[in-house]
C-alpha cells in the first residue's frame, strides 16, 4: 500500500513540476508583455502628447502607464500567484513523499 502511495505521489509531483514549468513560462511571457507595453508607451509618447493628456510630471506619467497597463499587470499578478500555489503544492508533495519513504524504510527494517 505504501509503495502504491509513493508511486501516486511521484506521479503527482512530476505533473506538478511540469505544470510549474508551464506556469513559469506564462509568468515570464506576461511580465515581458507588460514591460514591452510600458516601454512602448514611454518611447512613443512625446512631450507634447504628455501635455495634451494634462500630464506634467514623472508621477503623472507613471500613473498613466499603470492605468494603461492595468490588464497586463493583473495577468502578471495572477500568474505569479499561480506559480506560488504550485511551488507550495510541490513542497507538500515532497514532504508527503519523504514521509512515505521513511515509513517504507522502517517497514523494511
Amino acid at each position: 500500500m505504501i509503495t502504491e502511495t509513493i508511486k501516486k505521489l511521484n506521479k503527482e509531483l512530476c505533473d506538478a513540476e511540469k505544470e510549474g514549468i508551464t506556469l513559469l513560462e506564462s509568468h515570464l511571457d506576461a511580465d515581458s508583455d507588460l514591460k514591452m507595453k510600458e516601454t512602448h508607451i514611454l518611447l512613443t509618447t512625446s512631450k507634447d502628447d504628455w501635455k495634451t493628456l494634462g500630464i506634467t510630471n514623472e508621477a503623472g506619467r507613471k500613473a498613466y502607464i499603470r492605468k494603461e497597463c492595468e490588464d497586463l499587470q493583473k495577468e502578471v499578478d495572477h500568474t505569479s500567484l499561480q506559480l506560488e500555489i504550485n511551488k507550495t503544492m510541490q513542497k507538500s508533495l515532497k514532504r508527503r513523499l519523504n514521509f512515505c519513504m521513511t515509513l517504507l524504510q522502517q517497514q523494511g527494517e
